[in-house]
């Protein structure tokens, strides 16, 4: 079994792209994956150039071996986001307000013909997952909208193979926010609960957000994999 982690490189006016640090960081260096449900996992990540053909090209090779179990965990950035956005549904819609780091430009146009629904869900525990995260320190809410350009077309796709493909296990597209904002978030969160002394100071610098977003995502993907016990 093995666990894939995606994050996209930089795109538009966006010099730096979280997810493509944040991929590398839940996957570490050593290749394995210490799961409290399942022991020991494959993990690998990759980063996605931002772009509606070169994103899938690149990703659907790691996902065509029929022989290996696969968990999916897709990470894209969304600067209106305040938290983890977990989402929900993929539109069969390609609609980008800018275009691609390909100079690909659509106004309201299929992914796939070859797909006659104009949307496909996500079938994990999604609201059981948000409400474990927000619990324990990291804002995280459910997603009805995943947008209309590449973040969409990728889970789309994804989402798309893993209907006719059975080794895919799970496949999750994650919205965060910058790091910034996400540690302002995790500021109020604490503050709510009367706890807002245990994050004084902790989250100052950009590479302590992204650590903190790290172990969240860990968090989530735990309960992700917890919930395959049984399935594998």
């Amino acid at each position: 079994m093995k666990i894939i982690v995606t994050g996209f490189n930089a795109f538009d006016t966006l010099e730096t792209n979280p997810t493509e640090l944040l991929c590398q960081k839940v996957a570490g260096s050593s290749g394995n994956y210490e799961s409290s449900a399942l022991g020991k996992l494959a993990i690998k990540s990759e980063v996605l150039e931002t772009c509606c053909t070169d994103s899938w090209d690149k990703l659907a090779p790691l996902l065509a071996s029929q022989d290996e179990k696969i968990v999916l965990l897709m990470l894209g950035v969304a600067e209106s986001r305040n938290g983890f956005s977990l989402e929900r549904v993929a539109l069969n819609l390609r609609d980008y307000r800018v275009a691609d780091n390909n100079k690909h430009e659509f106004d309201a146009v299929r992914i796939s013909d070859r797909e006659e629904q104009n949307a496909l869900f996500s079938d994990l525990p999604l609201r059981k997952y948000a409400d474990y995260l927000t619990n324990h320190g990291f804002p995280c809410h459910v997603s009805n909208h995943a947008g209309t350009f590449v973040c969409n077309d990728i889970y789309f796709q994804a989402l798309a193979h893993k209907k006719n493909n059975a080794n895919i296990l799970a496949a999750l597209f994650v919205h965060v926010p910058p790091p910034a904002v996400y540690a302002e978030s995790v500021r109020r969160n604490y503050a709510f609960a009367g706890n807002e002394h245990m994050m004084q100071g902790k989250l100052m610098s950009e590479q302590a957000q992204l650590d903190y977003m790290t172990i969240g995502l860990r968090t989530l993907l735990d309960q992700l994999l917890g919930g395959l016990v049984g399935v594998v």
